[in-house]
Formats: C-alpha cells, sequence, structure tokens
C-alpha cells in the first residue's frame, strides 16, 4: 500500500509524452508532479490564446508527411502540371499549421477540407483526431481529479455538477475516432472544460475565518452547533508546534457536552489537503462530563483542507464516523516554535 499523500491545492499536473501522443499524467502515490497552480492560473489568464490555440504536437502525424513531400516536391526542377497543383495544395494544408489562432478542431477541419482529394492523408488525419481526442479526454480526467482536490462549497458543488454533465459528450468524442467527427465534437467539448477549469481554479483557495480570534473552533456535529476556544474549558489544547520541517497540529476542544479531539503530525507551509484517517486521526467525543461514561468515536472518512504559514495556521473540515457526521468544520490556531 503506497503511503498516503499529502496533497497542495495549488499544484498543476504536468504533460507527458508517451510514444503516440501528448497525454496529461495523472497523480500517482508520491509521484504528483510538482508544478504550481499558480502558474495554470497564470494560463488561465491568457486563455483565449493559450487555451484555443493549435495545439502542435499531437498534430506531427500530418506535419512530418506534409514537410517531407513539400520539400521533395519543391526540388523537382521539371515538376508536372499535376505535382505543381499537388504542392499548391499540400502548401495550403501546411499553411493552416501555422495558424496559431486556430484551435485544434478547427485546424483539423480545415485540413481535412483542404486534403480530402489526396487519400494517402487520410490515416494521418485520423492519426491526429485520435492524438486530439486522447489529450481531451485526459484534460477532462484531469480537471475531475482536480475537482475533488475542491474545499468543499457552494461553488464546488455546482462545477463538480456541470463537470458530470460532460460525461456523455466525453463518451460520444471517444467513440468510432475519425477526422470528421472529432474536427466537430472538439472544440465546443474543450471549451466546457476549460470553463470548468477556470471556475475550478478560482475555488482552489477558502475564506480565511475573520469570525474565528486565534485558537478557536467551530463546526456542525450532528446537527448541532459546536464552537469554543482554548480559554474555554480547562481541557481545551490548541497547538500548532513548527519545526524546520514541519508544523504538528493537536487539538482537544470541550462544548459540554461535547468534544474534538484531532492530531495532524506534518502539516507543511502553504495550502494543502490531508485525509482522514491516512493524515488526520480524528476522534468525536459525546457524553464528556456526565454522569455514566464518555463515548469516543473515531472518524473513517473526510478532509481537513489548511493553510500554514510561520504564523498561523487555519483551516476547514468535514469528516464522518461510524456514528457522526461533521460539517463546516473551522479553526485557527497560532503557531509556536519547537523549543
Amino acid at each position: 500500500m503506497q503511503p498516503a499523500t499529502i496533497v497542495r491545492l495549488v499544484d498543476c499536473i504536468g504533460l507527458r509524452l508517451n510514444a503516440e501522443r501528448m497525454i496529461w499524467g495523472t497523480p500517482s502515490g508520491l509521484h504528483l508532479a510538482r508544478w504550481s497552480r499558480w502558474l495554470c492560473g497564470l494560463l488561465l489568464a491568457a486563455m483565449p490564446a493559450a487555451c484555443l490555440a493549435l495545439t502542435a504536437l499531437p498534430f506531427a502525424p500530418v506535419r512530418q508527411p506534409l514537410t517531407n513531400e513539400i520539400a521533395e516536391l519543391s526540388a523537382l526542377t521539371n515538376p508536372a502540371p499535376a505535382q505543381i497543383a499537388r504542392l499548391r495544395t499540400l502548401n495550403k494544408a501546411n499553411n493552416v499549421l501555422s495558424k496559431s489562432s486556430f484551435n485544434d478542431g478547427k485546424a483539423l477541419r480545415t485540413l481535412k477540407n483542404k486534403l480530402h482529394k489526396l487519400p494517402d492523408y487520410a490515416a494521418p488525419l485520423d492519426t491526429v483526431a485520435s492524438n486530439l481526442v486522447a489529450v481531451l479526454a485526459n484534460y477532462y480526467n484531469f480537471v475531475g481529479a482536480l475537482l475533488v482536490e475542491l474545499p468543499p462549497s457552494t461553488g464546488t458543488t455546482n462545477v463538480q455538477k456541470q463537470y458530470d454533465a460532460l460525461a456523455p459528450a466525453v463518451a460520444k468524442l471517444m467513440t468510432t475516432v475519425n477526422a470528421a467527427k472529432t474536427a466537430t465534437l472538439h472544440d465546443p467539448l474543450k471549451h466546457k472544460v476549460d470553463k470548468i477549469l477556470a471556475k475550478a481554479n478560482g475555488l482552489l483557495l477558502f475564506e480565511f475565518p475573520l469570525d474565528l480570534t486565534t485558537n478557536q473552533i467551530d463546526a456542525v456535529v450532528d446537527g448541532t452547533y459546536f464552537k469554543t476556544s482554548a480559554t474555554a474549558a480547562t481541557e481545551n489544547l490548541f497547538s500548532a508546534v513548527a519545526t524546520e520541517t514541519n508544523i504538528a497540529i493537536t487539538v482537544s476542544a470541550i462544548d459540554y457536552p461535547r468534544g474534538i479531539f484531532f492530531s495532524i503530525p506534518n502539516v507543511q507551509i502553504g495550502t494543502f489537503r490531508y485525509p482522514v484517517p491516512d493524515l488526520v486521526t480524528f476522534t468525536n467525543r459525546t457524553g464528556v462530563y456526565v454522569p455514566g461514561g464518555e463515548h469516543a468515536s473515531g472518524a473513517t472518512n473526510g478532509n481537513f483542507f489548511i493553510t500554514a504559514n510561520t504564523n498561523e495556521v487555519y483551516g476547514i473540515f468535514d469528516c464522518t464516523g461510524p456514528d457522526f457526521a461533521i460539517v463546516k468544520g473551522r479553526f485557527r490556531i497560532s503557531v509556536s516554535t519547537q523549543p
């Protein structure tokens, strides 16, 4: 079993290249690409130029034979009229590949129109279509993986619904791939995925809890509001101890007769997701200081989203256990340096 991974909320999955086509790398274990999502934000800011421009690499199967044949025909000292006409057609097609303003589907459609009388280019065009479908399908999957990492919010719920609604269009794109079909379906779908990514980019970070004081926590526990602070009970502990490599968080919070305990030993500077129970030990307590005894239950599922700097950590969380559900959890803790 692979160790749990702290998932940075400001990452961007890198591009990889296999022997046939460009694909998006998918996050796996400790092998997540550590490219900043701030770079993604910069790319999104230039979306009309960057996201809708022709992507060069998937067109290699048609670009290379065009280049080679144009060079061969251009080198002829006494070409026949048919060769002159063919060279003219090839040059017009080749010019499409230099149209940086063309998006991928439009470029493929224009190439197909210009080369439709040259049957030996049908297979390369279909290979281009296959490449574009592979890139877009993996792009769609990447956006889906990003949505899983978003902090919970109404915006996250809405953008997830928009993403899920694209599944039939993605399935249609991937069925019976050829140049004609891909040229029609690609760009509208790509544009919709681009818009979802842009929305997701704006949802990556969560608001600072201005209404909480330092060393305070609140949440909704089984439908009941829970709120307490370090000074509200003698047992309460809000600890965030910084070392050279991380911050260790321990919170023990009582809002009589309920209690919350959680420990996160390896919090990193920045904004990350910490899954429960892999990286967070969480216990829900009921009947605290009540005659008949306390009951404690560990969380089996959930996520903490934490932003940490050298002075303070703050976060939001949801988690569930065998007999409890906690939503809308928030906290602030001041950071102390290890003696």
